[in-house]
């Protein structure tokens, strides 16, 4: 083998190597941005709009999500803790939108009529 060969077989595996390492790495990263910043977030958000009250099972489901996709990333296996951090995220949207319907629809139905001053 000459010395070109084998500069260029070394720079092969070091090309590979790299590789490997740069993709290895994007389960992890995607986790940080899928789950840390945006379900992490959105199950916040829906906590504030008091969704555990007004949109029980969206609330739950959200927050079951939210807690498999941590243990599942605690285990390394980042490719489900990102897609139950997807739904989680989804689910705790859908929580916030069906918290404020609920919230609307009850402040909608706890107004008073108007009343002229006529007598009847």
């Amino acid at each position: 083998m000459t010395r070109k060969s084998q500069s260029k077989t070394r720079w092969t595996q070091v090309a590979a190597v790299a590789a490997l390492t740069l993709f290895g790495a994007c389960g992890p990263i995607e986790y940080v941005n899928r789950v840390t910043q945006h379900a992490a977030e959105s199950v916040d958000l829906a906590e504030r709009e008091k969704a555990n009250e007004l949109s029980p099972y969206w609330w739950t489901r959200a927050t079951l999500y939210l807690h498999k996709a941590r243990e599942e990333a605690a285990h390394a296996g980042y490719a489900a803790a990102n897609r139950f951090g997807r739904i989680a995220g989804e689910a705790a949207e859908r929580a916030s939108e069906e918290a404020a319907s609920n919230r609307a629809k009850a402040t909608k139905s706890n107004a008073k009529p108007a009343t002229s001053g006529a007598a009847q």
